[in-house]
């Protein structure tokens, strides 16, 4: 194959020799951006939620809306047949092993951790707190397992970014010591969560290297819905009558679709994004993204104070671009 080189690139750099950054110097750089706008995308969904959905059994609930992603997905691979047919079984592994640690094994956990022995807390200090430490469980495992070295603004922007998280929680209040808040079996639960959640992404960025974003985010979703559906047949059974969930999927299907749309695309944009960022950097994107969504939901007026709030969210911004715009 032939290949006439018009213009020299820097190899360290990724820039030309005309100042124009290269297409793959442009998709690292965005990548961070990508993942944080994927990620609360998909928060946002949370809006579309009503009431009844909140009757479903848990396991029903997540199974319905996974279950509406794999309508698009089921489409989107049949249009990738041939992509399928040339995945190793390494790859396969890899995309189970997401499926289940950062779609199923998370939810599970972050539901758990909630209501815990099914009890619903009164207070959520601990769980929010430990959750929120998912990021810097995943900056950790870039630093010591896969060998990165961050950058001096990595380091800072992570640290930025505990702050932000704390200060959008609780403003600059103490935090609360009750014994409810501080519960042993939902701090637990938020532990394992925030551990499934770090391998998911690890196993999303090793998969997202070589293989297609439509054929990975298809993939993944359907393995969770069926998934899923396996542990609502054997954990809810019993609570699968018609009188209680026919109401919710008769009046919100709609709402189901829109949120199993609105997952797929952002599951592809997510791997767009996760594809070109080295870990470090996608640890950072995610702690941004703790910091942005409850803000966007709940709004400055009822977080803990809007003074802080607002440095929350100056200090989520910065640092959000500070890791986008600095070359990986």
């Amino acid at each position: 194959m032939q290949v006439t080189i018009t213009q020299t690139v820097d190899a360290a750099s990724g820039i030309k020799e005309d100042g124009t950054k290269t297409p793959d110097q442009a998709a690292t750089r965005n990548g961070p951006l990508l993942v944080v706008a994927a990620t609360i995308l998909l928060v946002l969904t949370g809006i579309l939620r009503t009431p009844e959905m909140g009757l479903l059994p848990p396991f029903l609930l997540m199974a319905t809306i996974l279950c509406a992603a794999s309508i698009p997905s089921l489409s989107a691979l049949w249009t990738q047949r041939a992509a399928i047919k040339k995945l190793s079984m390494q790859q396969v592994v890899l995309i189970m092993l997401s499926a289940c640690s950062g779609s199923v094994l998370f939810s599970i956990f972050s539901m758990l951790a909630l209501t815990p022995s099914h009890v619903i807390l009164r207070n959520l200090t601990g769980a929010m707190i430990i959750q929120r430490l998912q990021p810097a469980l995943l900056f950790l495992i870039a630093v010591l397992f896969l060998r990165q070295k961050p950058r001096w603004h990595e380091y800072t922007a992570l640290a930025s970014l505990v702050g932000a998280s704390y200060l959008g929680l609780f403003g600059f209040a103490p935090i609360s010591n009750s014994a409810d808040g501080f519960n042993t079996a939902s701090l637990v639960y938020s532990g394992l969560a925030i551990c499934c959640g770090a391998i998911g992404t690890v196993t999303s960025k090793m998969a997202a290297k070589d293989i297609n974003a439509i054929v990975l985010s298809s993939l993944r979703l359907i393995t969770a819905a069926v998934l899923v559906l396996v542990l609502t047949a054997i954990a809810e059974s019993h609570l699968l009558s018609f009188e209680q969930i026919g109401p919710s999927l008769l009046v919100d299907w709609w709402r189901y679709v829109i949120i199993g749309i609105v997952y797929f695309f952002s599951l592809i944009l997510y791997y767009h994004g996760v594809k070109t960022t080295r870990v470090a950097s996608i640890a950072i994107a995610e702690a941004a993204v703790t910091v942005v969504t409850p803000l966007l939901i709940l709004g400055v007026a009822s977080s803990a104070s809007s003074l802080w709030t607002s440095v929350a969210l100056a200090l989520a911004t910065t640092a959000i671009v500070l890791t986008a715009r600095i070359k990986n």
